[in-house]
């Protein structure tokens, strides 16, 4: 009888000290949400989370797990319609409302995750601000300008304008691909796109990408999906590939992970890395390829806005 208690309490004590430990680590995971959503973009890329109706709800594929600080961006609205008046996409108000989240974070050290205009505000964040607590950098689909996110077509220019009228976005503001020369270069970071991405081309991600390289950053790793629907790539059936990577790049920068999908994902992940595999300039001009775009998802739901 005594031999069980003692048993229970050793593994109360266990489970006790694992706790302590996980929070004692003092790493938040910062999540950054895209255009045309809200805050809860973030159940797509977690581990489980918690349903309207209190329910726990487990994602089959995730990349964080831990705590997290969520928080909106001005434009957010009902999903899918967003305030067009004070959207900018990554510009100043996008950039305040992310330093605030930043801010509100006690621990230590942080963990940046972002998608589509989500991500592109970290990249400008990045190198306005190069924030002292930052680990590492996850960036899902990221553009480099909004001008690359539409096609050369009348329609699509008219579109554009007419955005830049009713929105807050500046065309001489803050734009990512201005900002990489001026990112911290120890920093890890890992941008992921889709070749069939109709939103946001991948060549506008790999911009980002290729300018980081040109500016001597080292620590910089591209994974570019062959399937994979904008702001959907867990959903994808490239999602257990993204999954993995992204873990091992955890592990190899001593973050938090699950070791299992990091081992699995460890030399897919040195196959993202410019400097480890060298990366042929003419193999990244391939993955830009990525054919008609078309208009983007996110401006017809603009288009659909204005017209109500």
């Amino acid at each position: 009888m005594c031999l069980f208690m003692y048993k229970k309490l050793y593994k109360f004590f266990i489970i006790l000290f694992l706790l302590f430990a996980y929070n004692a680590y003092g790493l938040t995971y910062l999540f950054s949400h895209g255009f045309a959503d809200r805050s809860k973009q973030v159940n797509r890329y977690v581990k489980e989370y918690r349903t309207r109706r209190g329910k726990i709800k487990k994602n089959k594929f995730y990349i964080i797990d831990g705590k997290i600080k969520v928080f909106n961006y001005p434009d957010a609205a009902c999903k899918p319609f967003v305030n067009i008046f004070k959207a900018c996409l990554g510009q100043e108000k996008d950039l305040q409302a992310l330093r605030r989240a930043y801010h509100q974070i006690d621990d230590d050290e942080i963990v940046l995750v972002g998608v589509s205009r989500g991500a592109s505000t970290i990249a400008t964040f990045m190198g306005v601000d190069k924030p002292k607590k930052i680990k590492a950098v996850v960036l899902i689909s990221p553009f480099d300008h909004l001008i690359n996110v539409f096609k050369p077509t009348r329609f699509s220019r008219f579109l554009y304008r007419l955005f830049k009228k009713l929105s807050c976005f500046n065309e001489n503001g803050k734009h990512p691909i201005d900002w990489m020369c001026k990112m911290d270069k120890t920093i890890p970071i890992i941008f992921v796109c889709s070749k069939i991405d109709k939103t946001v081309p991948c060549r506008s991600t790999i911009n980002l990408y290729r300018s980081l390289v040109t500016h001597g950053h080292k620590k910089v790793y591209l994974l570019c999906l062959p399937e994979g629907k904008h702001a959907k790539l867990l959903k994808s059936s490239c999602a257990e590939m993204f999954q993995n990577i992204v873990h091992a790049f955890y592990c190899a920068y001593n973050l938090p992970n699950n070791g299992e999908f990091a081992c699995m994902g460890k030399k897919l992940l040195e196959k993202c890395a410019y400097f480890q595999e060298g990366h042929k300039d003419k193999d990244i001009e391939d993955m830009g390829q990525n054919g008609d775009n078309g208009l983007p998802d996110a401006f017809i739901t603009i288009l659909a806005y204005l017209t109500l």
